[in-house]
């Protein structure tokens, strides 16, 4: 995949998978909140208001513009539903690529490698620990 490509995915992908990612994060502050553990929630929050900051510039990426660590976190993610889920309903046998490096809500950018060793029937690459 050519620099260009990703970036032309973020910009048409990531608001929305983005905003699900959000979505999960607004509901894991909400559980804090309701269990009480306000440290967990007031940086939750901060997390929230972060991811938004963030979301809004996704839509007017440049091209030639530097990728920052959650631009490509959430390119790991488009990619993983937009591009493995295409190789997979491709796929005759069923099995669903597995890609390691991953983040608390999305797969980070190991999963571009993976996604480039085509055919991805039952890849499993392994981590390092």
């Amino acid at each position: 995949m050519h620099y260009r490509e990703a970036v032309q995915l973020l910009r048409e992908h990531g608001p929305a998978i983005g905003a699900e990612q959000l979505a999960a994060l607004e509901a894991e502050q909400a559980a804090a909140a309701a269990a009480g553990d306000e440290e967990r929630s007031k940086d939750m929050l901060q997390l929230i208001a972060d991811e938004k900051a963030h979301l809004a510039t996704v839509p007017t990426h440049k091209d030639d513009e530097d990728l920052s660590t959650k631009d490509e976190k959430l390119l790991g993610a488009v990619v993983a539903k937009v591009k493995v889920g295409e190789n997979h309903a491709a796929a005759s046998d069923g099995l669903i690529p597995y890609c390691y490096g991953s983040s608390r809500l999305a797969p980070t950018l190991p999963l571009l490698v993976a996604e480039e060793l085509s055919p991805l029937r039952g890849f499993r690459a392994k981590t390092s620990t």
